[in-house]
């Protein structure tokens, strides 16, 4: 996804489902331009073989290296025409985002043939939030990132992980280019800040990382039939397979250092038993929420993203809902391959309490030093970064066709494990 898509999907953090003026007339207009495009047989169907002559044209390069999910991309491609579900904006923004995956795919070959000693390049115990969104994720993220040796990936560096010039010799803007799309961003959307501060340079999730293995970004799996049917059917060495290419990113961007990276990325949730395995001695941090306040708030965030690009949403919180069940099963049956100790459990209540013990007990665990320096760090940022500093914006399941009751046969394999004792709910209405 583009920039405007990633902050689109986080737009909608708001009290009910309608866009800001400004940006409904212009998806308005543009869905206008791309249905007549589509009329007049400009816009035509979306095709594996097409989209990928488009990326060597625009990089000028040809080699695709080793590609063994191959077929899973194509499935996505024929899943997206074969539902039948597309607008012609959203067979646009489609095209867009999948181009440039492919891209970004062409740039990675190009790095891995000039250096081919990258995949040797020490990963030194990465740090990892493998959690459910809205969970406080993004707060711990951002403490653990301020250790004087933690690493956290960048937003420009999710979206960019390899040299885009013509040549590797090229003046390197990457970083650049981003910041003007942030501005850009921001002078388009003022209200943005109070939805979700977001900086070129600032940490970002790691899950854009497996997305140029095709596996996309969450809940638009949940969305495209054929697409979620192939990824219930993957195997774990093909979800292995999409992990060593997310290791071989991380290997590009840190060049020659080896630094203690800092990550967090939902998708994780996917594959955690692979994430476990091709990092052996990472330190895995899972933070737990009940689902009844987590559920809606991802359905919302994500609304106004996927409104412009489907048709059809009837049944979109079942969906979404459903399908993040399925990889939280699937991640935890993944987990359970490991032992125990490799994962630390942290409930959300406990984070946002007593943040500063929360980041000491995570390093108590894994025999790590929090030092005075970071403790120091974690203090100013939290007295720069107090709690609902743009405000409490609230979501209900009713919003999306949803009950209680019918998150809790979904969840009850997850609650009864890690939120056995939690609270009773007090409202159908929750803030996040």
């Amino acid at each position: 996804m583009s920039l405007l898509q990633n902050q689109i999907c986080r737009e909608m953090d708001s009290t009910n489902h309608t866009p800001p003026k400004k940006l409904s007339l212009g998806l308005s207009a543009l869905q206008m331009l791309c249905g007549l495009s589509r009329r007049l047989g400009i816009q035509k169907d979306l095709s594996a073989t097409d989209l990928r002559r488009a990326a060597s044209r625009s990089t000028g390069l040809t080699d695709w290296g080793d590609d063994p999910l191959a077929d899973l991309f194509e499935n996505l491609v024929a899943s997206l025409e074969a539902d039948g579900n597309l607008t012609p904006l959203g067979r646009a923004m489609a095209r867009q985002g999948l181009t440039r995956l492919l891209k970004t795919r062409l740039y990675l070959q190009r790095e891995l043939a000039a250096r081919p000693d990258i995949p040797q390049r020490e990963i030194r115990r990465p740090i990892i939030i493998a959690a459910l969104p809205r969970t406080g994720t993004t707060l711990l993220h951002n403490l653990l990132s301020l250790s004087e040796d933690g690493r956290p990936l960048l937003l420009w560096e999710t979206m960019t992980p390899a040299r885009t010039g013509r040549r590797l010799s090229d003046s390197d803007r990457r970083a650049e280019h981003m910041r003007r799309q942030v501005a850009f961003l921001k002078r388009w959307l003022p209200t943005m800040a109070t939805m979700h501060e977001v900086s070129a340079d600032g940490p970002e999730e790691c899950s854009l990382l497996l997305a140029y293995s095709y596996l996309l970004p969450f809940p638009a799996d949940s969305l495209i039939g054929g697409y979620r049917s192939r990824l219930d059917r993957m195997s774990d060495a093909e979800i292995d397979l999409m992990y060593q290419y997310h290791r071989m990113q991380l290997q590009i961007l840190q060049g020659d250092t080896s630094p203690q990276w800092i990550l967090k990325g939902i998708s994780h949730l996917f594959g955690l038993g692979s994430l476990l395995a091709t990092y052996p001695d990472a330190c895995v941090i899972q933070t737990h929420r009940d689902p009844c306040r987590v559920v809606p708030s991802i359905c919302s965030l994500q609304f106004l993203f996927v409104e412009p690009m489907f048709r059809n949403l009837d049944g979109y919180g079942e969906a979404v809902a459903s399908s993040l069940a399925d990889h939280l099963r699937r991640g935890l049956d993944g987990r359970d391959r490991f032992p125990a100790e490799r994962v630390f459990d942290l409930a959300y209540e406990d984070l946002v309490a007593d943040p500063l013990e929360s980041v000491r007990r995570i390093h108590d665990h894994f025999g790590l030093e929090f030092t005075s320096r970071h403790r120091q760090r974690c203090e100013q940022w939290l007295a720069a970064n107090p709690r609902h500093k743009h405000g409490v914006h609230k979501y209900s399941l009713e919003q999306f066709g949803l009950t209680e009751q019918r998150i809790d046969e979904l969840y009850g394999f997850y609650t009864d494990r890690f939120l056995p004792s939690a609270p009773k709910r007090s409202a159908s209405t929750v803030s996040v």
